[in-house]
């Protein structure tokens, strides 16, 4: 089982009241593509955070966010890469999110490594440690998304 499936099962991706996608977009995905750290300085700080086990001890959590993610960083994730950004939450738009996936892969910007139950973008050249976006979409409503900074080099 993947690491966003366990957080799944887990039961952190109950259905927020937004879409968790978005928030993933301005949160997480584009700060590690800005080599930023994740956005959650205007978020509290979750304490005793009931984490997974795909998370390290390591991890925290930081929300609600406005639409009621939570948004989860981990400087060592249980993982091939050294920190990882992830929210949980309702799907709004399951076309937005196609759109952007074919456009990343149309642009070079990233390939996908594998689809099934969670589909895996891996990072071109454009950017080194490569990023590895992890997007799984549960039944109609539920989704989680989670950015790595990986270990790789292209």
């Amino acid at each position: 089982m993947g690491l966003l499936a366990l957080l799944v099962a887990a039961g952190l991706a109950k259905p927020a009241k937004a879409d968790a996608w978005l928030t993933f977009q301005a949160r997480c995905l584009d700060a590690f593509e800005a080599f930023s750290p994740a956005v959650v300085s205007d978020l509290p700080w979750i304490k005793h955070a009931e984490l997974p086990g795909a998370f390290s001890s390591d991890a925290v959590a930081y929300g609600p966010t406005e639409a009621g993610h939570v948004v989860i960083l981990d400087p060592a994730p249980l993982a091939d890469g050294d920190r990882l950004c992830s929210v949980t939450g309702e799907i709004e738009d399951r076309g937005e999110i196609a759109g952007w996936i074919v456009d990343q892969v149309q642009t070079d910007r990233y390939e996908m490594t594998r689809n099934g139950v969670a589909t895996i973008l891996l990072s071109l050249e454009w950017i080194e440690p490569r990023l590895q976006v992890t997007l799984i979409l549960e039944g109609t409503n539920a989704g989680a998304y989670s950015v790595l900074e990986t270990n790789l080099e292209s």
